[in-house]
């Protein structure tokens, strides 16, 4: 820790904020990230029966290819 005095805590509190408000206002690359691409998107769904009336289970599973991860090319 340093020698210096500590900081008060509604200094703490107001940077916390301020590198959240900054995140969230900071724009993010689109389209999956690095150029990757849906190859198949599949999903299933059942409806069960419990006590408390009837519910209804799904499962997304969406596949992704990344060009050049993983494989050692560029790109």
């Amino acid at each position: 820790m340093s020698a210096g005095p500590r900081k008060p805590l509604a200094r703490s509190l107001g940077e916390f904020v301020g590198i959240l408000w900054r995140a969230a206002r900071t724009p993010v690359e689109g389209g999956g990230g690095r150029g990757s691409r849906v190859v198949k998107t599949e999903v299933r769904e059942r409806v069960v029966e419990t006590p408390g009336g009837p519910v209804t289970l799904r499962r997304t599973t969406i596949d992704e290819v990344e060009p050049g991860v993983g494989s050692g090319g560029g790109v």
